[in-house]
């Protein structure tokens, strides 16, 4: 083949093919035939060292692996041919020609434009054909230089592709696995591998220990040492590095291969260095190769940012979960729609279900209707720029009296989400305080009584013995055998009625002011109930009043005064029979007795009749006051059932009954030995 065919062939082989190992030994040749040369050596150019060392030869027994054009003749020889851009023949490098065993020496610039990719020498012995194919060498010159300018390109898109691969696969480690020592560990194999590395290594900042630790390394013997540097000493390259903002070559010696220290930045700190030793490098690649591993770099360390972020993120959480279950108060969540998203440990425990069991459950599901419905209208938009409220609320499905603090969820957008719900149970402290309030009422209705009580037994007792003198003497006139007129017989009857009537005041009013001493024996509480009733079924009767009893057997004996607790009863169904006639309709009146505990006996009353207002509920038991007609009674009545059930130690309640009506209960103990 010619050499203008070999030529064309050349170009075409570099236009089709991508590996410059395959055309190498095309264009050795074909240089050793148009110079008619003894040997040629192709040389690369290392900027970073200024040399230029041997990569490929042919027509020689061995390369020499120290550097080409070395001398200072050497050294003006090239520059010449790079400055003119055109082959040189020189035949006054001694040192030149004694190593390629030549006479002379032809140097053939590879540039590309501005940038030096090497030179390719040829040695030769005929000096003036060498001469005369200067321009023919010039062309293979340019044919080298195409060549290693297409490597280049091409082992730099090898190697970006590799380098997105290995990224890919360091971001797949770390979505799949928030420990990212075990993800750093596979970047730093398989990066070692791809840039040719002794060792690679992973160092990051600790702010808080003020150090930098390594944590990932292609040398398991360096992870097991646990090594950790002080990050104020500037004189270690790992740490000063740090807070440099490019790479930065550590060489150690001109034959020996650098390392590569390149920071790790966030986006407002420093993380920590990449660390490449003894890192291989071709001539010429150092600035582009630099310029990858810096992109490798940046895109590691948003990849550890993202982790640690992931990590705050997550540690904030947990933070915030163990908070949120640690709460004593019962905590709920809930979206627009009245649903579940979020409840603590102490809400789950309170209706006895597993928190994922919570979600997407209604809130009425768990709260009463009340809270629902007051939820639910705090769901428009807040009035007066109120954004919470708080209520006491007894609520029937958690059982028990609670403080609900309700308050909106707001988004990013400061739109409402949902809800948060707080509840503190004061079931107890409101138990506690309906016990102290009660015990402040019957103390001060007791002090009211015990005053009162010896207020009226004086003038009770003033009034009795005229009254008895008044009632004897009328009673002697209306039983003389004298004539005695009709009309005044009349009037004596009314004085005699009246005078009755006033004794029977007394009467009660000693009662009340506890004149009379009670006398405990044992009795049986249905016996007490039943003769009452017994007093009472006439006037039942006449008023059409269906009475209902329904007594417990077998209830055990209390000690008490029978009289007294009849007197209680019987004022108390008298009160409600009054009541009672008040009503149209069907009238009922229950009686019930039963055991409440242990140690106590329950006696009800209850109607069906107009209840009592909320005005005289907190008053019904003071003496002297009435909601009757003047004249019709005298408001001690149910005083005096309120101070004997005191005197046998027992409680004399009163509600309104949500169907209608009022309800009395009796407590009695029934403990307390009997006195015989």
């Amino acid at each position: 083949m010619s050499d203008p065919n070999r030529l064309g062939h050349l170009v075409r082989a570099i236009a089709l093919r991508a590996r410059i190992g395959d055309l190498l030994p095309e264009l050795h040749q074909h240089a050793l035939r148009v110079a008619g040369g003894r040997c040629t050596v192709l040389t690369r150019w290392n900027p970073r060292t200024e040399r230029l060392i041997g990569t490929s030869a042919a027509g020689l027994e061995q390369l020499d692996p120290d550097p080409w054009l070395r001398t200072s003749a050497e050294r003006t020889a090239a520059e010449r041919a790079w400055d003119v851009d055109t082959p040189l023949v020189f035949d006054n490098l001694t040192e030149l020609n004694g190593r390629l065993g030549s006479r002379a020496a032809i140097l053939v610039p590879l540039q590309a434009g501005e940038d030096r990719l090497g030179m390719f020498i040829v040695g030769t012995d005929d000096i003036a054909h060498a001469k005369r194919v200067t321009t023919d060498l010039a062309a293979v010159g340019d044919l080298l230089a195409i060549a290693l300018e297409r490597a280049r390109l091409q082992r730099h898109a090898d190697l970006q592709r590799d380098f997105r691969e290995l990224l890919a696969d360091v971001s797949r480690a770390v979505s799949s696995s928030i420990h990212l020592s075990a993800s750093l560990e596979i970047f730093c194999n398989r990066a070692r591998v791809l840039l040719s590395a002794d060792r690679i290594s992973v160092w990051l900042h600790d702010r808080r220990a003020r150090s930098l630790d390594l944590i990932a390394s292609s040398d398991a013997a360096e992870i097991e040492a646990g090594r950790r540097l002080p990050t104020d000493d500037a004189s270690i390259p790992v740490t000063a590095t740090m807070r440099r903002s490019r790479a930065e070559l550590v060489t150690h010696g001109p034959d020996l291969p650098p390392d590569v220290l390149v920071p790790l930045k966030g986006r407002r700190r420093a993380l920590g260095t990449l660390e490449l030793t003894r890192l291989q490098m071709e001539g010429g690649d150092e600035i582009d190769l630099l310029d990858r591993i810096e992109e490798v770099a940046r895109q590691l360390s948003s990849a550890i940012e993202n982790v640690w972020l992931l990590e705050d993120v997550l540690r904030s959480r947990r933070e915030l979960e163990g908070t949120f279950n640690s709460l004593a108060d019962l905590v709920v969540v809930s979206d627009e729609r009245l649903l579940i998203t979020h409840a603590n440990q102490a809400f789950s425990a309170r209706v006895d279900r597993r928190p994922a069991d919570l979600l997407e459950h209604p809130l009425a599901e768990f709260f009463g209707a009340d809270l629902v419905e007051w939820v639910d209208r705090l769901r428009q938009p807040a009035e007066h720029g109120v954004d919470y409220e708080s209520r006491e609320l007894e609520d029937p499905l958690l059982g028990g009296t609670f403080v609900f603090t309700v308050s909106p969820l707001v988004g990013r957008e400061d739109e409402r989400i949902g809800t948060v719900i707080v509840a503190r149970n004061v079931t107890d402290q409101a138990e506690l305080e309906a016990e102290r309030v009660e015990l402040r009422n019957r103390l001060t209705q007791s002090e009211k009584l015990a005053a009162l009580g010896q207020f009226v037994a004086g003038i009770a007792h003033e009034l009795n013995n005229p009254l008895q003198g008044v009632l004897g003497h009328v009673e002697l006139m209306l039983q003389s055998p004298a004539k005695v007129t009709a009309r005044a017989k009349r009037d004596l009857k009314l004085v005699f009625r009246e005078a009755d009537r006033a004794a029977k005041i007394v009467h009660n009013l000693l009662v009340f002011a506890g004149s009379r001493r009670i006398t405990r024996r044992r009795l049986n509480v249905n016996h007490v109930v039943t003769r009452v009733l017994s007093l009472r079924a006439t006037a039942c009767n006449a008023a059409s009043i269906e009475v209902v009893k329904e007594l417990a057997p077998k209830l055990p004996r209390i000690a008490g005064d029978a009289l007294l607790l009849q007197q209680a009863l019987l004022n108390i169904i008298v009160n409600a029979e009054q009541a009672l006639a008040t009503v149209e309709g069907p009238r009922r009146l229950e009686v019930r007795s039963h055991r409440r505990g242990r140690d106590f006996i329950e006696i009800q009353i209850a109607d069906n009749g107009p209840g009592i207002s909320a005005e005289a509920l907190p008053r019904l038991f003071e003496p002297f006051f009435t909601t009757k007609e003047v004249g019709q009674g005298t408001g001690l009545g149910l005083a005096i059932a309120y101070g004997i059930v005191q005197e046998h130690d027992g409680r004399l309640l009163v509600t309104n009954r949500s169907e209608g009506g009022a309800m009395f209960t009796i407590e009695l103990p029934s403990g307390s030995e009997a006195v015989e």
